[in-house]
């Protein structure tokens, strides 16, 4: 009975062959996955997105307003001048822990007190931990927006 050997020229046509099946799978693997775009409107946006990074880039004009939660109360603080400009428009709250907690408002609605010229107080039902407020405002040349990150009591 003859003993088979395994020398070096199967140990290459064994990793030949590996490679080979290795390349077929991934080619195989590659035709399978879904080629399309994420969104259907994928296009509206990305307006809606370049939209967003000119509001942005508006808003950097101004300054970035202290904002503060005690209390109840969430406090505001910043240039007296900037601040009335922020304040005249919206806020959109994001919580990055929980979409349910997300929420935006105009200030108007908000039963808010300026306490001197560069602070501005309002009851508040924060959410818990980290969020993230985005003032939005109008401008003479469109939409601007400065986000701020707030440190909520973890409750």
């Amino acid at each position: 009975m003859s003993k088979l050997k395994f020398n070096w020229g199967h140990g290459l046509a064994l990793a030949l062959i590996g490679w080979v099946g290795l390349m077929v799978y991934m080619g195989f693997k590659c035709f399978s996955v879904d080629a399309e775009f994420v969104r259907e409107d994928y296009y509206q946006a990305e307006l809606e997105h370049e939209d967003k990074m000119a509001a942005t880039a508006l808003g950097e004009a101004f300054s970035t307003p202290h904002v503060s939660f005690a209390n109840g109360v969430l406090v505001i603080e910043g240039d007296s001048a900037d601040l009335d400009v922020q304040l005249s428009g919206g806020c959109a709250l994001y919580v990055p822990t929980n979409a349910r907690l997300d929420r935006s408002w105009d200030w108007k609605d908000l039963a808010g007190t300026r306490v001197a010229g560069d602070r501005y107080e309002v009851a508040f039902e924060a959410p818990s931990g980290m969020a993230y407020l985005t003032f939005n405002w109008l401008t003479g040349r469109g939409v601007a927006e400065k986000r701020v990150t707030v440190h909520f009591p973890v409750r």
